[in-house]
Parts: structure tokens; sequence; C-alpha cells
């Protein structure tokens, strides 16, 4: 939005380690207290603390800088802000919705969350000059939700030049790495499936786990149950300065993910010309081209998945090729300035 000539100020909260105000990337960020202690997600609690702070930080960039719109990324905690803007000073605001912010979406999970929370969400979105779902997947989810209203899609974007294949393209190795990339959570990703596949995988392999969260444990000990675990790295809670060399240095990307939108590590994994083997759902089909930029393997498949791993392994020319199609799909239609144009198209504001 900055490089399409806009004055961009981003709202979000604070972490160790960041400066509460700060101009950079052409983009003012204003930094909030939340009580918020990890990076990868948040507690009812610290989404509440978020809120609380927030708005009165709002209020003062409204009364300073009489924005035009507001994008209000996550119907909660985001959301009650951009409405409180709109209550105070009449400014239209978008809502995007993410996955987790959109009731039936992991119904085993977060049931009860959006069960208490199901009046905001329902006030946010009554009043949202626009509300913009990451896929057609979640979109329908939504919908179904919320019948009455309209709801457009934009897919998530990606920064094609920070996310690039390595120069001069790596040679194949000895040892083929097999990486996946997200929130350490068996049911949503898939990593059972994940495991139990790639133990079915001849030949020599590394996979790499990039991410943390609640099922780390358990994720060790079915590597182990497995006989695979010598070959599985937990490297963990990366920055995300690291991650564009991760990719870089892999062979093979996996997402076998049950539940998604149209998730971030698929996109950067295909900028940087992976090759990748992906569930076939419909946020991803969105994505890939089954055969043309990466495979889909069935949800839950695990025989599949190793079927299409061993596949891009015994065929490092076919590998090359999936992944020059990917980054030239990520090129065309999922560039974060292609995408800032669509977000700001739907807002009524000219690109």
């Amino acid at each position: 939005m900055v490089e399409l000539g806009h004055d961009v100020t981003v709202l979000t909260a604070w972490h160790r380690g960041l400066r509460h105000s700060e101009f950079t990337a052409g983009m003012n960020v204003r930094r909030v207290w939340s009580g918020r202690r990890r990076r990868d997600r948040a507690t009812i609690a610290e989404m509440i603390g978020f809120m609380a702070m927030a708005a009165p930080a709002a209020i003062l960039i409204a009364l300073r800088n009489r924005p035009d719109r507001v994008v209000a990324f996550f119907g909660l905690p985001s959301g009650p802000i951009a409405w409180l803007l709109y209550a105070l000073f009449r400014i239209p605001y978008a809502v995007s919705l993410r996955g987790g912010d959109v009731p039936g979406f992991l119904p085993q999970q977060l049931r009860r969350a959006h069960q208490v929370s199901g009046f905001l969400l329902r006030m946010v979105w009554r009043r949202a000059a626009v509300i913009i779902a990451n896929g057609s997947g979640l979109r329908t989810l939504a919908r179904a939700y919320a019948p009455g209203l309209e709801i457009a899609a934009v897919p998530n974007g990606v920064d094609t030049t920070v996310f690039a294949p390595a120069v001069p393209p790596k040679a194949p190795g000895e040892v083929t790495r097999v990486l996946f990339v997200g929130r350490l959570v068996t049911e949503q990703k898939g990593l059972d499936v994940l495991l139990t596949g790639l133990s079915r995988v001849p030949g020599t392999w590394e996979l790499e786990l990039v991410g943390d969260g609640p099922d780390r444990e358990r994720i060790a000990r079915h590597a182990e149950q497995l006989g695979c675990a010598e070959w599985v790295r937990m490297r963990g809670w990366v920055e995300r300065a690291a991650l564009p060399d991760l990719y870089r240095a892999a062979d093979i990307f996996v997402f076998p993910s049950r539940h998604e939108g149209v998730p971030n590590a698929l996109l950067e994994a295909m900028a940087s010309g992976l090759a990748v083997v992906a569930s076939d759902i419909p946020s991803i089909r969105e994505v890939i081209s089954n055969g043309e930029c990466g495979i889909l393997v069935p949800v839950d498949d695990a025989g599949a998945l190793a079927q299409a791993v061993t596949r891009l392994m015994t065929n490092p020319n076919t590998a090359a090729q999936l992944g020059a199609a990917a980054r030239r799909r990520m090129e065309q239609d999922f560039g974060w300035r292609a995408v800032a144009a669509q977000y700001l198209r739907l807002c009524g504001i000219p690109g």
C-alpha cells in the first residue's frame, strides 16, 4: 500500500525486543502492551489486554492522522477496535478474516471461544464496509455463519523479493531435505500424517520442523514410535529473518493440513521455488493446480503423501519444474502489490 502511494499506520501488539513506536518500510508502527508472552499465539486474556490498550491508542491515531479507512486483521481482537473508530468518527472499516476468527473453523478446539465471542463478531461484521476472507473455503464458512452478509475473498500475499529461489539453484544432495513450517498442532496441521508418510519413504531424507506449539512433545514421541526420530529435526520457533534461508536450503516442502485458510508458509515455500506436496483442501486448491505447480494429496492419506515425496526424491527434474512453476504462480498472483491493490479496491480507494 505504501508503494502504491498511500500513508499507512500499523497498530499492533508489543513484544520484548521491539520498539513501542518506529517508522519502518515507509510505515508508522505503533505497538501497545497486551501482556502477550508468545509470538506464535495469544490467549483470550491477552486478546482482551490488546483490546483494552489498543482502543485509546487507536483513538489518538484517528484524531491525529484522520485515516480514510481502517483494516482490521482478524475479527478478534482487532475488529472491535475498528468498530470503535467507526462509532466515534464514522471511519469505514474492512475486516480481514484469517481462520480462527470465523465460527466453525477448528470446531473441536475453538467452539467454546466462538460461542463466547459470537456477539462481538456479529457486531463487528454487521458494521463493516467490507468483509474479506483469505480464501473461498473460509468465505464459505463465514457465509454459513452470517448468510445475509456479502463476503469477498482475497488471498494472503507473499514478499517475492524476500522469499526467492537460491541463486545459483541448489544442487540435489545425498540427503533429501524435507521442510515443514507452521505451528506444531497435530490435529490441524496433519503432522501425524506427515511423520507416518515419511516413515514409508525409501532413501535418505531429513525432516526439519520449523515452528513451535502445544504438540511438540507428542510429535517427538510419534517419531520415536515410527522409528524415524533420528531423521527428524525440531528447529523450534525462529525469527522471521531466518526463514528465507531455511526455504532455500530445503528440497521439498510438505504441508499436510486438515484445516487452513490460505497459509503463509505455503506461499513462502512456493515463492522460494520449492516443490510442494500439500493436502487437497479448498484453500490450498486455490493456490496449487495439481501437477502443475505442486502435488496435492488426499487429506489423511499417508500413503499418497509417501508416494508424492518419493516421486520428487527420485525425479529431481520434476521437482525443479514444479518449483519453477510455483515461483511463477506467486509472482503473477500472490505478490504483496497485487494483494494490496485488491484490498484498496474493495475498500473503495483507487490504487
